[in-house]
Parts: structure tokens; C-alpha cells; sequence
């Protein structure tokens, strides 16, 4: 398993998409490999974290590739931070209530009111990656 900066590893995990570097249920340092990208969510919270980790992966492929430059790359990043905090807001309070529930609902509850809070910070923190 690739080792996670400290910073990465500061922050609690969700699921296996949720928490900064963390993708598929590991952490990541780099492109994301076809094993890896099959993982399935465990729970809508998860759910959201994957489709925020593909917004991540479409960015930077298309920065890695030149077909979008460092601004673009930034602008992007803020845009799946922006998608994603709508959707956290947008969910049941309850995660009992989410289509698909959690199964520990307590912890999925804080989880989700701890990254509506990342995410609502980050923008003045001008943290890279989330």
C-alpha cells in the first residue's frame, strides 16, 4: 500500500472514497489503476466521494496530458469541491433516510457534517486536495 503524506493521514476515512489521498479503499499516489477505480461505494455518502475522487481524476488527467493549463487545472478542482458540497447539503440529514443507508449511521452523520465543514473552509484555507 502507497504510503500517505501525514497531512493525508491527519484526517479520518470514509467508506472507500472518502478522505484526502484516500481511493478505493487505499491511499494513492498517482493515477488511479483499473483494480483500484472497481471498487464499489458502500452507502450514498461514499457514493458522492467517488463521483467528487472522478471529478479529481478527470482533472488531472486532462492537466497531465496539456489539455488544460494550471489555472484551468485549479478552476476545475474548485468546481468538483463546489459539486460536492452541494450534494453533502442537498443529502437527508439522516443517513438511515440516504437511498442507500449507512450502516453506521452515527459515524456517517458526522463524517458528512465534518466534510460539509472541510469543504466549506477550504476555499479560504487554499488547500490543495481534500
Amino acid at each position: 500500500m502507497p504510503s500517505a503524506p501525514l497531512w493525508q493521514k491527519l484526517f479520518p476515512k470514509y467508506g472507500n472514497w472518502g478522505g484526502p489521498g484516500w481511493s478505493g479503499g487505499r491511499y494513492i499516489n498517482g493515477p488511479l489503476d483499473p483494480e483500484t477505480a472497481a471498487v464499489g461505494y458502500i452507502d450514498s455518502l461514499d457514493y458522492i466521494f467517488w463521483c467528487h475522487d472522478g471529478l479529481y481524476r478527470r482533472a488531472l488527467w486532462l492537466f497531465n496530458n496539456k489539455r488544460i493549463d494550471s489555472q484551468q487545472f485549479s478552476a476545475a478542482i474548485s468546481k468538483a469541491d463546489r459539486w460536492l458540497l452541494k450534494k453533502l447539503k442537498a443529502m437527508p440529514a439522516d443517513p438511515r433516510k440516504w437511498w442507500e443507508p449507512a450502516t453506521d449511521w452515527r459515524y456517517a452523520w458526522a463524517y458528512r457534517k465534518a466534510a460539509i465543514l472541510a469543504f466549506t473552509v477550504k476555499p479560504a484555507l487554499h488547500l490543495p486536495f481534500l
